[in-house]
């Protein structure tokens, strides 16, 4: 078989966990609430496509009306992102909030909005001995 022949297969795997749209769910814990998502290529040198985690470490939840909740306080994240021509990788320390409203009986609408302060890596990968990375402090 040819490099031509193969096929490329990708994992994309996504997950969230505690949610604010159940009414009895507190936030005590670290990662009460978190929402992680990872990605992998099959003919890849690096099937890491990207990692992406973020989490509450602290936080109190809201609510307005029957169909409306949610949770703010501060987030730690970190992202891994790797699409084969360069890498970027940063932790993260966000203030923010993750909501749910429900709009139907079966329909809601989730969001976050975070904002936020980290420390970042990025560069290219052009080969052993070759990279080129810069760090620092980045938005988030």
């Amino acid at each position: 078989m040819s490099p031509g022949d193969r096929k490329d297969a990708t994992i994309d795997f996504s997950m969230a966990y505690g949610l604010p749209g159940d009414p009895g769910y507190s936030y005590k814990r670290p990662f009460d609430y978190f929402h992680f998502e990872f990605m992998a290529r099959s003919n890849a040198d690096n099937p890491f496509e990207d990692v992406m985690i973020r989490g509450l470490l602290f936080g109190k939840e809201y609510e307005a009306g029957d169909s409306y909740r949610g949770v703010w306080g501060l987030y730690g994240g970190y992202d891994y992102i790797s699409p084969q021509i360069f890498r970027v990788s940063t932790t993260a320390a966000s203030l923010g909030t993750t909501f749910q409203w429900w709009l139907a009986k079966a329909v809601a609408l989730q969001g976050s909005a975070l904002g936020g302060i980290g420390y970042g890596a990025a560069g290219n990968v052009a080969g052993l001995g070759e990279r080129d990375y810069h760090y620092g402090i980045a938005p988030q």
